[in-house]
């Protein structure tokens, strides 16, 4: 009796042509439900909140801040990651340019072994695949369970659950394809393969995911 009331929050990020998420299953009754779409920054906040970082103060926005909300395409976290880099690298006493490809690949670069090695076959695999199936391709054994917490507590992948059937996949497109984009030829044919096996030995293996790394 009297219990108080209570604000819960949470997020959810859609995937393409869903119609339903999880949050409209609740039942309603007392329930005051209200679904709020969170778009990109409008460049003008981007631009301010980019200031903020670098430390512009009462300079106003400079070129680095403009450039910085430009590269992030209004993606808060890309955002932050793009103006901390800058400032860690300055260049002859100005703050140096950065892509976030430059921010990615630095972050990568910083990983131990296990853990970029999971994070290449994962963006490799380009779709949510379960956890187990990348285990088993990544051939770490047990050190595959801490490189994965590693990279979601990095943000660099995000998973459906914490089972080994819940799937897991790189935390924005554009970390795969930087990561992608520096693999070696020869990294790119092994990883596949490696996947193509894991589907194999696989007790639920699904055909066309398995022609697509052979």
């Amino acid at each position: 009796p009297d219990a108080p009331g209570v604000l819960f929050v949470a997020t959810l990020r859609g995937a393409p042509g869903q119609v339903r998420t999880p949050f409209e299953t609740l039942e309603s009754g007392a329930l005051a439900r209200r679904m709020i779409d969170v778009n990109p920054l409008p460049e003008s906040h981007a631009v301010a909140l980019a200031s903020a970082l670098l430390g512009d103060g009462d300079r106003g926005a400079s070129d680095d801040a403009v450039r910085i909300a430009r590269e992030a395409s209004g993606n808060p976290f890309f955002l932050g990651e793009l103006a901390r880099f800058t400032r860690a690298h300055p260049s002859d006493g100005a703050l140096s340019p950065a892509t976030l490809r430059d921010v990615v690949l630095a972050r990568v670069r910083a990983l131990p072994d296990p853990a970029r090695s999971l994070l290449e076959l994962v963006s490799v695999v380009g779709q949510p695949m379960p956890q187990r199936v990348i285990f088993d391709a990544s051939g770490l054994g047990v050190e595959a369970y801490p490189a994965l917490r590693l990279l979601r507590a990095a943000n660099m992948v995000r998973t459906a659950g914490a089972k080994e059937a819940d799937a897991v996949e790189p935390y924005h497109d554009r970390i795969r394809e930087s990561v992608v984009e520096s693999l070696a030829p020869e990294s790119l044919r092994a990883r596949p393969r490696a996947l193509a096996e894991a589907h194999e030995r696989g007790e639920h293996a699904a055909p066309a995911l398995h022609a697509k790394h052979q």
